[in-house]
């Protein structure tokens, strides 16, 4: 059977109350020095393992925070995660990690069960198509402290970005170097960076111009996305995609003779890492992780302090992305503007 706090108890020759308090770091200064280091001593001979679905039920808080992203390939989410770990840390929770694999049935059978009381309040990193409206269903059916990031959600609140802002700085930064022939990398689920994407190119009177890689993650996709750039060279004197695209697609830019800037300016999406590592280093619109997890926290905890019964204001915060200029953009040297 597993060791209780009244084992521990009795081997020491204390009482509960005082096993319990340097255990649960509650009222531990009551307890002498000496008898402090026994318990923590004879608790580690017996393997004692708090029980924290009892804690969890006796003190209605697991201490958990749960996140929920779609895959941690791309530097940004990893940066994402990292920052929201130590930001949950600070304020006494750990995080709670699921990352969703594509497989809706899976995804929704264990998102359905992550809301039901699996943790305190859940954030999420995710591009919703058909399962936006059932996840805010099931969130409000179970009035778990629920906050998006880098989407906005009609019923629930978000952390996101201007992601229509961002791009217009790439366009106004590529467009002042001579630059007409814009295109976009990415694949089919980017819907926020593709719609303001299109935007800017109507809005400049500029003829669209899409590359996808098939399958997000896959390497073979991503090398085939830049051959096909490199195969339609003439087509686009500039690109802007996610730093996380440019790096997978990067061996088909290169095997097509491509070179960065001199025959193709980039703009990346996102700063991470990779962008600043990147050779040249990227001209970036930043969509910083760490702010992302500040506010989103912030947010976040906010719900968790008030009555889970009561209805929550849904808030919305955007935050202003940042054109950070480094070395991928070049002038159009067959501009004739």
């Amino acid at each position: 059977m597993p060791t209780t706090m009244k084992d521990i108890a009795e081997k020491a020759g204390v009482t509960r109350s005082a096993v319990s308090a340097v255990l649960n770091g509650t009222t531990a200064s009551r307890v002498s020095p000496e008898k402090r280091e026994l318990i923590l001593r004879i608790s580690k001979e017996l393997n004692y393992r708090r029980n924290f679905a009892a804690t969890a039920l006796k003190r209605q808080t697991t201490g958990l925070i749960g996140f929920i992203c779609g895959g941690l390939y791309s530097s940004y989410y990893s940066e994402l995660t990292t920052a929201i770990n130590e930001y949950a840390a600070k304020h006494g929770y750990r995080l709670l990690l699921t990352l969703m694999n594509g497989d809706n049935e899976l995804d929704m059978n264990y998102f359905g069960r992550l809301v039901s009381n699996m943790c305190d309040g859940i954030l999420m990193c995710r591009e919703l198509t058909s399962e936006k409206e059932w996840i805010q269903e099931t969130v409000l059916k179970n009035h778990v402290p629920f906050v998006m990031l880098g989407s906005v959600m009609d019923k629930l609140s978000s952390v996101s970005f201007d992601y229509l802002a961002g791009m217009e700085k790439a366009f106004a930064e590529l467009l002042a170097k001579g630059h007409r022939r814009i295109a976009f990398a990415g694949h089919a689920g980017d819907v926020n960076k593709l719609n303001a994407y299109r935007k800017c190119c109507v809005a400049n009177n500029i003829e669209t111009l899409e590359y996808f890689i098939a399958h997000e993650h896959d390497l073979n996709s991503a090398r085939d996305c830049g051959l096909r750039l490199g195969a339609c060279r003439e087509q686009q004197s500039a690109l802007i995609c996610t730093d996380y695209c440019l790096n997978i697609m990067y061996p088909g830019i290169c095997s097509s003779g491509l070179s960065i800037p001199r025959d193709l300016s980039v703009i990346a999406f996102n700063d991470t890492r990779q962008s600043r590592c990147f050779v040249p280093a990227l001209t970036s619109v930043s969509l910083a992780p760490d702010i992302t997890a500040r506010y989103g926290m912030d947010v976040l905890l906010e719900q968790i302090k008030f009555d889970r019964s009561a209805s929550q204001t849904v808030k919305t915060v955007m935050i202003p992305p940042e054109l950070i200029i480094r070395d991928s953009v070049a002038f159009n040297a067959l501009s004739t503007a």
